[in-house]
């Protein structure tokens, strides 16, 4: 045990719309609010302006508004930690070896990359002492601790759960502190240390223990306080659910408008996202859905957009009034390009219906951010393979996806509401379907919305 004596969970919880909860802070410590409104987190800081989980991206995120960041741990070879995502240097100090495998003297001096360029950056590694010396009170923390690897896992892991305890504890950073791990060991590690801790176990749908929710409390969950799943789990029963067993429910990744907003209808704790300044707009302006369908007609001048050419791989015919209709074999996507505007907030939006009645389903609808304008052969309306739109979105931005269910009538909008980033110049979309079958799309909208 950690050997401090606090008071109960303070940190913000949202009980009911429009309800304040305020975290006590003595002298003149901030106060982290939610006033009935969740927490707006930056994943690894505002990584559109500044190189991920480094000072400038945190930096950037608080002067952009956010409530505070998420960030993650990793621990060195001298048994320190930094403020580091992957267990390896490769992809953002462009070194080879393990975090683990170097002191935390030598990582502070290691420039990190910029990602899409693979320049290096004046950004440097941060150790965790720094970074709290620099952030601590002044902003909401997320702490992820990722898991140590090679034959040493079990003193490292030991040893970073020791760091991170005393640091939050010295600087007296528990109550506005959150710390989670994907990792169920790390997690059961963190509770024998110090139960104050606020801890969040984070996981990925479908996780099968969790799927038939809400039921009784699973027996084989780590005792966290807070439970942190991907997005795309949460519906309003869950919340119900989650509500009865912990103290509250944070969120990754959404970086989506119409995501955002289901997220704060449900009414989560806490949202972390690579699009903090959307999400912000969504929380301070109360936008709905009509409200953004609105949005979505005003700045198209309520006219449909033309539809790309068709290649000749696309199985299906293009008719007057902008509509399409298409065959989607087993395994196939529609997928076209569109030019973006770069940091402003682009939509694209379409009617999607099913023409073979009664099979109902799901579509997929996603855009991936790109630094081409035009990449061959993907201009025109085409069916592609799944697995070639993967692949592609390995080497982009996004992938910014979303998945829609098909009422018995067979009809749904599609629309993604996003901010590129500042490199992007197109947005290559994706529709499909998990089931073969005739489809007609029509009413496509594509613009950018001036707040």
């Amino acid at each position: 045990m950690c050997g401090c004596s606090r008071p109960g969970p303070s940190i913000p919880r949202v009980q009911a719309a429009g309800q304040e909860v305020v975290t006590e802070r003595k002298g003149d410590e901030p106060s982290f609010r939610s006033n009935g409104k969740p927490l707006i987190l930056a994943h690894r800081g505002l990584t559109t302006r500044a190189p991920e989980n480094t000072v400038a991206a945190v930096q950037a995120a608080l002067d952009l508004g956010a409530d505070g960041v998420e960030v993650d741990l990793q621990v060195t070879a001298d048994g320190e930690v930094v403020v580091f995502h992957d267990d390896d240097l490769a992809r953002l100090a462009g070194r080879k070896g393990k975090v683990r495998d170097h002191t935390l003297a030598e990582l502070e001096k290691m420039e990190v990359l910029d990602v899409a360029t693979g320049e290096a950056t004046t950004e440097r590694i941060s150790g965790l002492d720094a970074f709290l010396d620099r952030f601590g009170g002044k902003c909401f923390l997320f702490l992820e601790l990722k898991t140590p690897g090679g034959p040493r896992a079990g003193q490292f892991l030991k040893k970073l759960v020791q760091k991170v305890e005393t640091a939050l504890v010295r600087r007296d950073l528990l109550d506005s502190t959150l710390v989670s791990s994907l990792d169920v060991q790390v997690l059961r590690e963190l509770g024998r240390a110090c139960e104050e801790v606020r801890s969040v176990f984070e996981f990925f749908p479908p996780m099968k223990a969790l799927e038939g929710l809400p039921v009784d409390f699973p027996p084989d969950l780590p005792p966290t306080r807070w439970i942190g799943p991907n997005y795309m789990w949460i519906t309003r029963d869950r919340v119900v659910w989650a509500r009865n067993h912990y103290e509250g429910i944070s969120v990754f990744t959404p970086n989506i408008l119409e995501d955002q907003i289901h997220l704060m209808e449900c009414g989560v704790d806490l949202i972390q996202t690579d699009a903090p300044r959307l999400a912000l707009l969504c929380r301070e302006r109360k936008l709905d859905r009509d409200g953004l369908r609105r949005l979505h007609m005003k700045s198209a001048r309520g006219k449909t957009v033309r539809w790309p050419e068709a290649s000749d791989s696309f199985r299906g015919k293009v008719l007057e009034g902008g509509v399409v209709e298409v065959d989607f074999p087993a395994g196939h996507v529609l997928t076209f390009q569109i030019r973006a505007v770069a940091e402003k907030i682009n939509f694209v939006r379409m009617d999607v219906e099913r023409l073979d009645r009664g099979k109902g389903g799901a579509i997929s609808f996603s855009a991936l951010e790109e630094g081409e304008v035009d990449s061959p052969g993907m201009a025109r309306m085409a069916l592609t393979p799944v697995g070639e739109v993967l692949s592609r979105g390995c080497r982009s931005w996004g992938p910014h996806l979303r998945f829609l269910s098909l009422p018995e009538a067979g009809r749904c909008e599609a629309s993604v509401t996003i901010i590129p980033d500042r490199r992007t110049r197109s947005l290559f979309i994706s529709v499909g379907t998990d089931t073969p079958g005739r489809f007609r799309l029509h009413a496509l909208k594509t613009g950018v919305i001036e707040p």
